[in-house]
């Protein structure tokens, strides 16, 4: 006789929760790995952009140095000026005449000084 095997009792299967199944160790090592280099690799970034050494006070500094520069520049044309007042000075009667008429009030002998003074404003 042939037996029939019994009949299989298949029950549903209840459903399971809402999240997804963890993944595979190998894949939550990697992911762990990648967001660490992620992380590492923004702050390298934000140094470089914002830190000490960074674009922007590269930029302020490279700012700062043109400012010096005309600084610089403005200074060596003053110290020229004068060096050529300087030898004017040492070297030149009529400048030398011109800064004692300014300066001192000197006059020569036979002229004559006219001082004009302002008038104080009328009250009213």
């Amino acid at each position: 006789m042939s037996e029939n095997p019994a009949p299989r009792i298949v029950r549903p299967k209840k459903p399971k929760a809402s999240r997804p199944p963890l993944p595979p160790p190998r894949r939550r090592r990697r992911r762990l790995v990648e967001g660490v280099l992620v992380f590492i690799g923004s702050m390298v970034l934000l140094d470089s952009l914002f830190g000490e050494r960074g674009i922007v006070e590269m930029m302020k500094k490279r700012q700062e140095g043109r400012a010096l520069q005309q600084e610089v520049e403005k200074l060596r044309s003053d110290n020229e000026r004068l060096l050529v007042e300087i030898d004017k000075l040492k070297n030149d009667p009529a400048t030398i005449e011109d800064v004692a008429r300014r300066e001192l009030g000197w006059i020569k002998p036979g002229e004559k000084v006219f001082t004009i003074r302002d008038l104080p404003p009328v009250g009213r």
